[in-house]
């Protein structure tokens, strides 16, 4: 009785632990390095015209994101160019399609600007 109480417990535990390998790797886990995102990002700013002295640049990754996003894209990108240090761009990068792009999806004003001419919208 005790042997197979200890059996069914040991079963549990080793599903409990691979239930929670699965949700990491699965959720939590960056699907691609912070490096791929920013290579992508820095390229498609070059491609604007943009060298990387012209801005700050912020990737991080966020799982929320990637569960309750309607593109699951998991990836905040927001770049503030230093000629316009009162926005934030917002960018996505698709690095699920076979096509993988980088996109503006947002601007948003720091502080309370008036003029809503942006420099950088694409």
């Amino acid at each position: 009785m005790m042997k197979k109480r200890t059996t069914i417990m040991s079963l549990s535990l080793i599903i409990i632990i691979i239930i929670g390998i699965s949700i990491y790797f699965g959720i939590f886990k960056p699907p691609i390095d912070n490096k791929e995102v920013k290579k992508e990002m820095v390229e498609h700013l070059l491609g604007k015209g943009q060298s990387q002295e012209k801005y700050e640049l912020k990737i991080s990754y966020s799982w929320e994101n990637k569960l309750f996003s309607y593109n699951h894209n998991p990836y905040v990108i927001k770049v503030v160019f230093k000629d316009e240090p009162d926005v934030i761009y917002h960018y996505t990068y698709y690095y699920q399609s076979e096509i993988k792009e980088v996109i503006q999806i947002g601007v948003s004003p720091i502080s309370k600007r008036e003029d809503k001419n942006f420099r950088h919208v694409e």
